[in-house]
Formats: C-alpha cells, sequence, structure tokens
C-alpha cells in the first residue's frame, strides 16, 4: 500500500497539502496553481487518492472540491511521516 502513496512527486505533494491543512477545501485548478503543476497529472493523482479512500469529493455548483478523509485508515499515520519529514527537512536547512 505503501509504494501507491509514494510514487509519485505529484502525490506527495498532495498529501503534504491536504495533511497540513486538513479542513480546508480546494478544487482543481486551485490546487494546481498551488503545486505549481500542470492540471491533468494533478487531476489523475486527485482521482486516485479519492479511489483509495484518502479524499472526499463535493460538487459545489459547477466545482468539484477535494478534502482529506480524516477517517482514512492511515490517516494518522501518513500525517505522522509528513510532520516528520518536514521536521528533518526544516533541520537539514540550519546547518
Amino acid at each position: 500500500m505503501l509504494q501507491y502513496f509514494f510514487s509519485s512527486k505529484i502525490r506527495i505533494k498532495l498529501l503534504r497539502l491536504f495533511v497540513t491543512h486538513p479542513r480546508k477545501q480546494y478544487y482543481l485548478r486551485e490546487i494546481s496553481k498551488i503545486l505549481d503543476e500542470p492540471l491533468t497529472p494533478v487531476r489523475r493523482e486527485l482521482l486516485n487518492l479519492k479511489q483509495v479512500g484518502f479524499l472526499h469529493r463535493a460538487k459545489v455548483a459547477n466545482l468539484i472540491y477535494y478534502d482529506v478523509n480524516d477517517g482514512f485508515l492511515l490517516y494518522q499515520e501518513l500525517k505522522s511521516m509528513m510532520e516528520k519529514t518536514e521536521a528533518i527537512e526544516c533541520g537539514s536547512n540550519k546547518g
């Protein structure tokens, strides 16, 4: 299961975005701009993460919003891994 989550750079960016902002909803173009990545690969990864249950998807007017499913079986572990990664990256930039 872990190879599914960490097989792409965009997926990692998405995981980090949703784990660090668990109460926020985002729409596709917004996510694409935030991550500075093209729409098509972002859309593909969002659908993959929705399919495994990591994300919720809701249509509001003409936009589709995504937000994290904090009830996802591996959510706490992924959150912990992202926090640890941030700490390691911040620690290595100090020296």
